[in-house]
């Protein structure tokens, strides 16, 4: 078991990389050559930063639309496809298998209400991996589906009675492709909870079965720079991200911008969550 203490998102995402390459063991699922390290566990202080970071030409439209579809508990397969040609080879029938929205909706309500009624609760859980639909799940009975959730379950805990954090468990990440998008919705996620509540967001540790680095990206890897003090990191939020007096109420405002329906006074980061999409859908 590998464990880093880190202070910001993009810390983990440099540093996954650095492992990756460093101590990976050539391995080939599927035939895809990788470098894998299992069992890593990231903890990060300031889950409000960016994971963004030099040398790692990220889209931000991506990183929204994953935001706005796991917060506002809904798939848009068709906005995903539009921003990401690439992602349609992970569809069956026009629909992603592995949606994370879908899989969410209805539990984030319920483990609110847990949060509220117990600080010291262990079971606001949200699962994300159903084996009885993943485990070689098919479409036909026979072809295994395109898009099995990488991630397992997600876990809200009280830190000190007065701070939301967050622990996820993945049992795949690809450091290079899915890791900066994992931690943003992941945070993003975070961050709409404790909002909800009207508190502040504790730190958030990320857990992987197997945390890898496919051959065809190692170089661009090696360009990665570290990330400087966490104060330069842009998209920066503090304070309130998301505005609503419930879990609901967040999870209807990101719906509306996902859908760029103008919602009231919206809030720095909603604003920017709002840019992020008109611009990604006009660029289209």
């Amino acid at each position: 078991m590998t464990e880093l203490n880190l202070l910001t998102p993009a810390e983990a995402v440099y540093w996954a990389n650095s492992l990756c390459r460093t101590a990976g063991h050539e391995a080939s699922p599927r035939g895809y050559k990788t470098l894998e390290v299992q069992n890593v566990t990231f903890h990060v202080k300031h889950p409000h930063l960016t994971p963004y970071l030099e040398g790692r030409d990220a889209r931000h439209f991506i990183g929204a639309v994953e935001a706005l579809q796991l917060v506002g508990q809904v798939a848009t397969p068709d906005l995903v496809v539009a921003g990401s040609a690439a992602m349609g080879q992970f569809m069956d029938g026009g629909l992603f298998h592995g949606a994370y929205g879908q899989r969410v909706y209805g539990q984030l309500s319920r483990v609110e209400g847990l949060l509220a009624d117990d600080p010291y609760t262990r079971q606001a859980v949200v699962s994300i991996y159903d084996g009885r639909s993943d485990l070689r799940a098919s479409m036909d009975g026979r072809t295994p589906v395109r898009d099995t959730p990488c991630t397992l379950s997600l876990q809200f805990m009280w830190q000190e009675g007065v701070r939301l954090g967050l622990r996820v468990s993945m049992r795949s990440n690809d450091v290079w492709l899915g890791l900066p998008y994992d931690l943003f919705q992941f945070t993003s996620l975070q961050l709409a909870m404790a909002d909800a509540l009207g508190v502040d967001p504790g730190s958030y540790v990320h857990t992987v079965g197997s945390l890898h680095l496919y051959e065809r990206d190692i170089e661009r890897s090696v360009g990665l720079r570290a990330p400087g003090e966490p104060e330069a990191h842009l998209t920066r939020r503090a304070g309130v991200s998301w505005r609503g007096d419930s879990f609901e109420a967040v999870s209807r405002r990101a719906r509306a911008i996902l859908g760029r329906v103008p919602i009231e006074d919206p809030t720095e980061y909603e604003a920017y969550l709002m840019a992020s999409i008109m611009g990604g859908v006009a660029g289209l």
